[in-house]
């Protein structure tokens, strides 16, 4: 994906919230989401990783989801969008500009509470 420069540069100038949820909720709610997806657009999507994720998890994870143990899979492909994340925050972030929010839930209602709470708190 191409963004303008000013964009980029803006958007690692601004502020960002760090929800942090419980890996198995997060999990959960990707087997709701795309566990209903075909079994082939899951695994073309998990071989495009492979470089960074690694040949030996890409198998891994493509067995899982062969075995339709779609739960498990998630928690491992978390593992590898977490590490991502994780990467791209300390490399373009200032950590001034970081704020974590920890959430005990799934639900949308809920964590867009506490998002705008936090904003409210910091007069954002």
């Amino acid at each position: 994906v191409y963004l303008p420069d000013t964009l980029w540069s803006s958007m690692n100038r601004s502020q960002v919230f760090d929800l942090k949820i419980d890996k198995k909720i997060r999990a959960k709610r990707l087997v709701e989401e795309y566990g209903q997806f075909d079994i082939i657009e899951l695994s073309a999507a998990i071989n495009k990783i492979t470089n960074r994720f690694g040949g030996n998890r890409v198998k891994e994870a493509l067995a899982m989801l062969e075995s339709n143990r779609l739960y498990e899979t998630a928690i491992l492909l978390l593992d590898y969008y977490d590490k991502s994340y994780q990467h791209s925050k300390e490399k373009y972030k200032d950590p001034g500009l970081v704020f974590e929010i920890e959430s005990t839930t799934g639900s949308p209602i809920r964590n867009a509470e506490l998002l705008i709470n936090q904003a409210d708190q910091l007069q954002l």
